[in-house]
């Protein structure tokens, strides 16, 4: 009997072995995040996003939990529980009924879905002041912070800025006003209570300012945010104020607020240094960086003082363009440069005149608009000084010329060599690849406006990053995260292309960008283009010295401050 036994004992043995390996497999595939999961990493299991994800910046998936079966029913049958989301889709729905389904091959950003207005009673009045401050709250988190962010994995608008407001009552007003402001953009009838929450976030922010026990961070998003808001509700003035106020903030903390250089990394290490303050300091660079292409301007702040070790990861503005922002912002500088070298040199020739350049000197100032009158005969037209045509060449200038002409073709190799950091993500690279082609654009209208002789060169060249920006925005679909920020190339491709192919794409994209994010700062750009199509289409081609109408006469003429963030 025991003969018999011993193989039943080594029979059970045996099972037990392959039934614990068995389970223990099972295990292994059932935890973690889908990304993981599919990339055969074991996940480290942090929520809302793990490490892994974070750190390559991929989207982190989670499985919706289950709904119990009730009975039974036949295999596809949709009957009990619904038929499943299809695994190629991804819908980001503004919602607490948010669902992310899982592609299948290459990875998108996530296509908004917009509540509708309707959904949010009791904000325009109705109700007492707490109810409105909390859904007010609840419409930026669920819904202003995704509109704005380019980025679903470092929404730094919800995920800074929000624990931030819980200890600054200042900062809460701002996000409030940020937040009844854009209401109001979708229904008028929230404009009261919009104007009301400004006025308190103004108030809030002008008693910090003059207290003496302050926190540079709080103020510095309290000026951030009300930059932005500003921006968005159309305004061409304001948006200005508050981004000189954040500059002013950061100088004042650092010790350079008496000092025009550059600031690096390194001298704003110890300040800002915090996750939301490198937050903060991108947020800001962004908008400075920006301004000086609309404005002609330096930046309030140059240098690349937000640069970081690990730039992989996606910000919430520009996306995977850091090294473009600080290319820009270089741009602009040698745009700024060039202009003060022209009227030095113009000053020194005034007061020592040559016989070579006497006929030259002795001629009233250039206006800007003075060709586009000639051509347009348009009495719309309003012209400003213009202080940037050169003027005959001497030896020096020459030399300042040649070591002008050194930084741009330095600034144009970097520009046309740079890719953007690996992502998974095809429509972040591809607003990497909008931007990359913005700040060539900004670099040749810079080189033709002081160096005219080489426009005919600049021209053709012109045309490749007007092509690669169209190209890149028909890769992008509509409403997905990435396009929030599509209006700075959108803008400059608009104000060189004369195709009537491009100018319809351009002008398409940034109706839907109005019609569904109410970003009127798009609009305000629209009509800036507009103009300038129409003007365009008025009149023959320029010759004789005679220049084409731009942008920029048209911001002159209106004495607009543009904002393209």
């Amino acid at each position: 009997m025991s003969d018999q036994a011993l193989p039943t004992d080594q029979s059970d043995s045996q099972t037990q072995k392959r039934r614990i390996r068995k389970r223990t497999g099972t295990t292994r595939e059932r935890t973690g995040c889908v990304t993981c999961r599919r990339r055969k990493k074991k996940c480290t299991n942090e929520y809302p996003v793990c490490d892994h994800c974070r750190r390559l910046n991929f989207e982190c998936i989670r499985e919706e939990p289950r709904q119990a079966v009730v009975g039974k029913s036949a295999p596809g049958d949709g009957s009990v529980n619904g038929p499943l989301p299809e695994a190629d889709t991804t819908v980001l729905a503004t919602s607490s009924s948010t669902v992310l389904a899982v592609p299948s091959s290459t990875w998108t950003a996530p296509v908004l879905s917009l509540d509708p207005v309707a959904s949010w009673p009791g904000t325009a009045g109705d109700s007492t002041a707490a109810t409105s401050r909390r859904l007010l709250l609840r419409y930026y988190l669920q819904t202003l912070s995704t509109l704005l962010t380019s980025t679903l994995e470092n929404n730094c608008f919800a995920s800074v800025f929000l624990p931030m407001a819980t200890e600054s009552p200042m900062l809460l007003n701002a996000i409030i006003a940020h937040s009844s402001s854009h209401l109001s953009l979708r229904d008028k009838s929230y404009e009261v209570l919009a104007l009301q929450s400004r006025s308190n976030a103004l108030s809030s922010l002008a008693a910090s300012l003059s207290s003496t026990d302050r926190d540079p961070e709080l103020d510095l998003s309290c000026c951030l945010v009300l930059c932005s808001m500003e921006s968005i509700l159309g305004d061409t003035s304001k948006w200005y104020n508050h981004l000189v106020g954040a500059s002013q903030i950061i100088r004042a903390t650092s010790g350079t607020m008496y000092e025009d250089g550059q600031l690096s990394a390194d001298q704003l290490a110890q300040f800002f240094n915090t996750f939301e303050g490198r937050w903060l300091k991108r947020n800001f660079a962004y908008h400075d960086a920006l301004h000086t292409v609309t404005m002609n301007t330096r930046p309030l702040i140059s240098g690349y003082y937000w640069q970081s070790a690990d730039e992989e990861v996606a910000d919430s503005y520009f996306g995977l363009a850091s090294r473009i922002i600080y290319l820009i912002s270089e741009i602009s500088v040698l745009n700024a440069d060039m202009a003060e070298a022209t009227a030095a040199f113009a000053k020194e020739a005034t007061q020592s005149p040559s016989p070579a350049s006497s006929t030259t000197t002795g001629t009233s100032p250039t206006v800007i608009g003075e060709d586009e009158a000639k051509i347009l005969d348009d009495p719309e037209i309003q012209h400003v000084p213009r202080s940037d045509i050169p003027l005959p060449e001497t030896n020096g200038q020459s030399q300042v010329r040649s070591d002008f002409s050194s930084r741009a073709q330095r600034l144009e190799s970097e520009l046309q060599e740079w890719t953007p950091p690996d992502c998974q993500d095809i429509h972040l690279k591809a607003m990497a690849e909008t931007y990359r082609n913005a700040a060539l654009i900004h670099l040749y209208r810079v080189l033709r406006r002081h160096l005219p002789d080489l426009t005919p060169a600049l021209d053709r060249k012109l045309a490749a990053p007007v092509q690669g920006i169209v190209e890149a925005v028909e890769k992008m679909p509509v409403r997905c995260l990435p396009e929030t920020t599509l209006l700075f190339p959108l803008f400059m491709a608009g104000g060189e292309t004369n195709q009537a192919d491009q100018i319809r794409i351009i002008r398409q994209r940034m109706v839907d960008i109005i019609n569904y994010r109410h970003f009127h700062n798009v609009e305000v750009a629209l009509t800036v283009l507009d103009e300038l199509w129409r003007l365009r289409a008025g009149n023959t081609t320029p010759g004789n010295g005679q220049r084409r109408v731009d942008w920029v006469d048209v911001l002159a003429r209106r004495r607009w401050r543009l904002a393209l963030t």
